[in-house]
């Protein structure tokens, strides 16, 4: 018989060469993007997830999640924790499936006992009550808020630190957001939420290959934030395919007007 000596530690130094300080994350919203950030996050050195999300893994989710066809009908959060433990089964990993605004009225320090708060809900009420609990100080850790526009007009991801949340909020609740491709005109709508065929529910199409191209885009800057300690708030644009709206008929804000597809726009918050 032979062992396997197995630690973090080992492993981090077969794979660099050299050993980084842990960090850990927590990740509200586990959908096609805060799944597909999954993937570029184990690859930090992260040794602890806290995941939070309250819905169940459906058909019509898996060409843009993570997870695949044989975690169907498993909570997101659950899933994800299978898909983490079969890649490095000593990373602690914590799941909630109850939605986020209850983890924060009841169980907070879930949140803050990581040194990172990752959002990508879509939900802009959602982000709001995060960011005033962020305000007030209930929530405590520097926080990311991800979410994407129709045919990924654009990616958009918010880094606040705690004395910044304010600030977020006047940002993203502005009718106009400063840094949206796409108009909110009412008459482009039905042209970017989609119902499939006799169901009650839509959704907002886009493509999984732009979305990786936008996660990959902005993933050094992720990096910076959470391994090198970069700790001032910004805002970070991904322009999409600009050809492909300009196909579609959808009308395109004066800033998406300015920028070239495939562009990174980074400003102060």
């Amino acid at each position: 018989l032979t062992f396997d000596s197995i630690s973090q530690n080992r492993l981090q130094l077969r794979t660099t060469g050299y050993t980084e300080t842990q960090k850990s994350v927590s990740i509200s919203g586990l959908g096609s993007v805060g799944s597909n950030l999954i993937f570029f996050l184990k690859n930090l050195p992260i040794n602890k997830f806290n995941l939070i999300d309250k819905e169940v893994l459906s058909s019509e989710n898996i060409n843009r999640h993570l997870s695949g066809f044989s975690l169907l009908k498993i909570n997101k959060a659950d899933a994800l924790k299978i898909e983490l433990k079969n890649a490095n089964p000593l990373i602690e990993v914590g799941t909630r499936t109850q939605s986020v605004t209850t983890i924060i009225e009841t169980e907070a320090d879930f949140i803050n006992d990581c040194d990172f708060h990752i959002v990508s809900i879509g939900k802009t009420m959602i982000e709001e009550f995060i960011l005033n609990n962020l305000h007030q100080g209930k929530l405590n850790k520097p926080t990311f808020i991800f979410w994407v526009e129709p045919f990924l007009a654009s990616g958009q991801m918010l880094f606040v630190m705690p004395g910044d949340a304010e600030r977020a909020v006047e940002l993203i609740k502005k009718e106009n957001y400063n840094y949206s491709v796409l108009s909110n005109s009412e008459n482009q709508q039905d042209k970017t939420y989609l119902i499939e065929g006799s169901c009650q529910t839509g959704y907002f199409p886009y493509s999984s290959t732009y979305l990786i191209q936008f996660l990959s885009t902005i993933f050094p800057y992720l990096k910076n934030h959470i391994v090198n300690n970069d700790n001032i708030s910004k805002v970070y644009s991904w322009i999409g395919d600009k050809e492909l709206l300009n196909n579609k008929g959808l009308i395109i804000t004066d800033f998406g007007k300015r920028n070239s597809s495939f562009q990174l726009k980074i400003n102060d918050l």
